[in-house]
């Protein structure tokens, strides 16, 4: 079984969790520009190491790059179970919070597909929430649905909790089957610009929906 979308689903997940968002009351100010997002989960099956890049062309255009790599590796280096991706995009903004993107997505599993969609974003010192929207434009045609809410409540002047709830619903329309579901869940706290907490990611693939899980501990912190 072909494991493509999971690159389409990483591109979807992770540029709007890199906007730029308005310091928390207390915090240190940022610096202009987006943060750069890093963050390395260390499960029970699985190590995954996440970077990030979404960068405006000029503080006021309209137009953003977007980049993510990442990579997961078995403990054991066996190399059925280790993998690579990388995606790009060029994000264009219609209306405020609603962009349109295009872009490659390219994996160690069936070389690229070019994808479209559109995402809504909305962003506060408090809140993240992201819905999107997209199709691959090769081959299956797939469709996919994003859902991301992030939670950073303030606790003391620097420190705060974070919590992420993600989930995705990916349908291939050629064998008119589930291709790809997932739900991810991070619970920890954050100062400043770095955090850490409990991960887990319960993903299922293929049309008999074959379970995978992966349990550990994330660290995260976002370069300005």
């Amino acid at each position: 079984m072909k494991f493509f979308p999971l690159s389409l689903t990483l591109l979807l997940a992770v540029p709007a969790a890199a906007q730029t968002a308005e310091p928390a009351p207390g915090a240190a100010p940022h610096p202009a520009g987006a943060p750069l997002p890093v963050e390395v989960m260390a499960g029970h099956q699985q190590l995954i190491l996440q970077t990030v890049v979404n960068r405006k062309f000029a503080p006021d255009s309209r137009f953003a790059f977007f980049n993510l790599t990442t990579f997961g590796a078995d403990y054991h280096n066996e190399p059925t179970k280790n993998s690579y991706l990388t995606s790009a995009a060029l994000k264009v903004e219609l209306l405020p919070r609603f962009s349109v993107f295009g872009g490659l997505n390219m994996n160690s599993t069936v070389g690229f597909r070019p994808t479209g969609g559109l995402d809504y974003v909305f962003t506060n010192p408090t809140w993240l929430v992201v819905a999107e929207q997209s199709v691959d434009l090769t081959e299956t045609h797939n469709l996919q649905s994003l859902v991301l809410v992030e939670f950073k409540p303030q606790l003391t002047e620097r420190l705060a909790l974070y919590s992420r709830v993600q989930g995705l619903y990916n349908y291939n329309t050629q064998e008119e089957a589930h291709d790809l579901s997932y739900l991810y869940l991070r619970l920890g706290l954050s100062y400043r610009t770095a955090g850490f907490g409990l991960a887990a990611n319960l993903s299922r693939f293929g049309p008999f929906k074959v379970l995978k899980e992966n349990y550990g501990v994330f660290l995260r912190k976002e370069f300005f």
